[in-house]
């Protein structure tokens, strides 16, 4: 099975220099996971990311990366015949290596199900190797040590607050966020 777990939007670090589709990289468990926008994979218009956008996380080839989508409807287990081939759908030839795997007709609908073996070109992988191999093994860990001497310094030099004042903030702001959030896929929707 290729999908390893599906997560909701974490940070994402950039990666100087890379392009394309590739949003930078996530520590997963101390693991560096690449992360792609399948959108800007496929060309089509970006949409921002919101805090529940989901990352599927895919092990391909000894490779594990993420994939960033829209939304993640079901996980389902098909056999065979709930699945139209591409070869009985498209003409011969079309592509040897289809990214196409098949569709699913499910309640009146047509699922595009694509194959993850074949979503990245040869140079797209070699790329994304180059990128990985140059980040050092401890690349988040060491953000860790920066954050943390960070936050002991803030710490150091927190003045007096009046703790009711600050989880009203604290909660105004989630709710703040949340609302945002909510209203932005609402207009998409639209």
């Amino acid at each position: 099975e290729p999908i390893v777990r599906i997560i909701e939007m974490v940070t994402i670090t950039p990666l100087p220099q890379i392009g394309g589709s590739v949003e930078g990289v996530i520590n997963m468990h101390g693991q560096t996971v690449p992360v792609i926008s399948l959108r800007r994979h496929f060309g089509f218009a970006e949409i921002p990311f919101g805090l529940r956008t989901p990352i599927i996380i895919l092990r391909v080839k000894k490779q594990t990366f993420g994939l960033i989508v829209d939304e993640v409807i079901d996980v389902l287990n098909l056999s065979p015949g709930q699945v139209s081939r591409v070869a009985e759908i498209l003409p011969e030839g079309i592509d040897e290596k289809p990214i196409l795997d098949g569709i699913l007709h499910d309640a009146g609908h047509a699922v595009l199900l694509l194959n993850v073996q074949h979503i990245f070109t040869s140079e797209q992988v070699k790329m994304l190797s180059r990128a990985m191999s140059i980040l050092p093994n401890d690349f988040f860990e060491m953000g860790e040590e920066e954050d943390s001497q960070q936050g002991q310094t803030a710490q150091d030099e927190t003045l007096p607050v009046d703790e009711e004042l600050a989880e009203t903030v604290s909660e105004e702001a989630a709710s703040d966020v949340i609302v945002e959030d909510v209203e932005g896929v609402e207009e998409e929707m639209a």
